[in-house]
């Protein structure tokens, strides 16, 4: 992006360079990252962002980089509608068939950022994570953006990350929320089976959480003094 002057077009015909699908889709990413980025830089302005359509360029890149386009491609649209999750939600809707879930995911880690930066403490941060992705209009919808969160966590913090990302969908174990919990701990496993860099199940087996054997164990534990 700054040796092509932040024109995507040309800088994703760079990452058709690379020879593996995993690396080439990554670069795609850092390709639409970049261009957000560049919202407010007046060295290298974007080339490709428009308040009006604030999808584009997603509609008209290739089809193998529009799963990445929509899933970065939020952090403009929250730009935008002033960082109103519902609007973003809207937006996503408008998405064209096939990537509405990739556009929510992009809202679920845009919404494990704002999360981080914005609460402290583990119980506050996940009340206002399960909040921002419940204001989507649809399961699916919910279900695509708490997909997104997990996934980051998981990508960003390599070892602790599952660890918290675990931690955060049994925050869903609730009555109220149940229905949500196995749709989060979906959404890790699969998050750990397709990013390499976490090596795979091998390295990390099936998560899952059981309330009996939780509060069990931690019975256990200070019968023990743990």
């Amino acid at each position: 992006m700054f040796v092509f002057h932040s024109e995507v077009q040309r800088s994703l015909h760079g990452c058709d360079a690379l020879q593996d699908p995993w690396e080439r889709d990554r670069c795609s990413g850092g390709v639409f990252m970049e261009n957000v980025t560049a919202i407010d830089d007046p060295q290298r302005p974007s080339t490709a962002l428009r308040p009006d359509d604030p999808l584009y360029p997603c509609p008209v890149v290739p089809i193998r980089y529009k799963k990445q386009c929509y899933q970065w491609q939020t952090a403009y649209v929250l730009y935008v509608n002033d960082a109103d999750f519902a609007a973003g939600f809207r937006v996503c809707a408008r998405a064209e068939p096939g990537f509405r879930v990739a556009c929510d995911a992009g809202l679920g880690r845009d919404a494990a950022a704002f999360r981080n930066k914005t609460f402290s403490g583990t119980a506050t941060q996940d009340l206002a994570l399960r909040d921002l992705c419940g204001l989507g209009a649809t399961r699916a919808a919910r279900v695509g953006c708490v997909a997104g969160a997990v996934s980051t966590m998981v990508t960003d913090v390599p070892v602790a990350g599952v660890a918290r990302a675990s931690a955060f969908c049994a925050s869903y174990a609730r009555p109220r929320i149940g229905p949500m919990h196995s749709a989060c701990f979906a959404a890790l496993n699969r998050a750990l089976r397709e990013d390499p860099l976490q090596g795979g199940p091998l390295a990390h087996p099936p998560t899952f959480f059981c309330p009996l054997w939780h509060a069990r164990q931690s019975r256990v534990n200070n019968t023990r003094g743990v």
